[in-house]
């Protein structure tokens, strides 16, 4: 009896995690294609990596073609974080025109240390309630598209920001022969930063009802401004849709 009872609760423990490696060990990359006009000046992709504890996304960004002119541009990021979508650690690093900009922050409950170097060291700890980084920022924005209207908080280049977003219409997009079904989200980034990608004027992102993911992003920055479509997707197409359902925290 007993012998039996053990058998039956070890297969249903190897069931459980079995199912909960499925849920969480999951990845999803989406890549767009930004344009001026209709040449093609950069290419970014965002790669996501879910597991049982947590959360890894991994973004990375260079100009292409027209987009050199004014000088070659490499983004390469990580930001970690946990299944409430807090960030534990963020990495950046921005090559441009020649010039770096390293990015390391490590985030507690209630603040966060950060070192920003860019020719010199600079490094302190900012207090602030449940921080969380740019990356994670995006993902939350992403998640939860089909919200009215709202605001968020996170902590980047030694401060504070804030984007605010809203729906303004639900549309429907075609591009390169597939269909999509989206909202339209007004975003505007209050964003406190130096350089060329600073971001500047009012953003607009298509989110995809289902997938909620982008399709199409038209942003400005004080380089200018592109429109980016969808390139490829692979992986997981679910991924962040399941992550928004199963996610502890209330979204």
């Amino acid at each position: 009896m007993f012998s039996v009872r053990f058998r039956l609760t070890f297969t249903l423990l190897l069931l459980f995690f079995s199912f909960s490696s499925v849920l969480y060990s999951n990845t999803l990359e989406i890549c767009h294609k930004a344009y001026y006009v209709f040449f093609p000046v950069a290419y970014h992709c965002n790669r996501y990596e879910v597991n049982e504890k947590e959360i890894k996304i991994i973004g990375y960004s260079t100009t292409t073609g027209l987009g050199n002119i004014f000088g070659k541009i490499k983004i390469k990021g990580e930001s970690r974080g946990n299944l409430y979508l807090q960030s534990e650690v963020f990495r950046l690093r921005l090559h441009i025109r020649g010039k770096e900009k390293v990015h390391f922050y490590k985030f507690r409950k209630n603040s966060v240390f950060y070192q920003i170097e860019a020719g010199k060291l600079i490094e302190g700890i900012k207090e602030i309630e449940n921080p969380i980084d740019p990356f994670m920022a995006g993902l939350i924005v992403y998640i939860t598209s089909s919200v009215r209207e709202r605001e968020l908080r996170f902590f980047y280049d030694g401060r504070v920001q804030k984007v605010r977003y809203k729906v303004l219409v639900e549309e429907a997009l075609e591009w390169k022969g597939k269909k999509w079904n989206t909202y339209k989200i007004l975003v505007v980034p209050e964003v406190k930063t130096t350089g060329l990608l600073a971001p500047k004027g009012k953003w607009y992102i298509w989110i995809d009802k289902k997938y909620l993911f982008p399709v199409r992003l038209k942003i400005s920055f004080v380089i200018g401004s592109v429109n980016a479509w969808i390139e490829s997707v692979s992986g997981n197409i679910n991924l962040l849709r399941e992550l928004k359902q199963n996610s502890p925290r209330n979204l």
